[in-house]
């Protein structure tokens, strides 16, 4: 069976949009953070979008509205409950988790991610 230069372009055409719409690969971030008052643990895991702030004294899920992946970090957006403050949290080996409330006012902590 031969196959025709055109068919063989085809095919290798149609492998290649196969393997472009498959989706990222699912990654668990993770980070080390504290402030003045504590220290706590927050996880990012992108296939679920299911964003967990944990320190000694339990864990919390947050809601997640959207996450950005690049080369250096994943940076996530979201709320601590459905009407609390608005967060941002920065996933890198330097990282950071900011606190934004609705008094204009923030808190920003120093993380430090694997």
């Amino acid at each position: 069976m031969k196959f025709s230069t055109l068919t063989g372009w085809a095919l290798a055409l149609g492998l290649a949009t196969v393997l472009a719409a498959q989706p990222a690969a699912a990654e668990v971030f993770q980070m080390n953070c504290t402030n003045s008052r504590y220290s706590y643990r927050i996880t990012f895991d992108n296939e679920a979008k299911r964003f967990q702030w944990a320190s000694d004294a339990g864990q919390v899920d947050y809601i997640v509205i959207r996450y950005k992946a690049e080369e250096d970090g994943v940076t996530v957006w979201g709320k601590v409950r459905r009407y609390g403050n608005e967060f941002v949290a920065y996933f890198a080996s330097e990282g950071w988790m900011k606190s934004l409330y609705a008094n204009g006012s923030s808190m920003t902590d120093v993380c430090r991610g694997k």
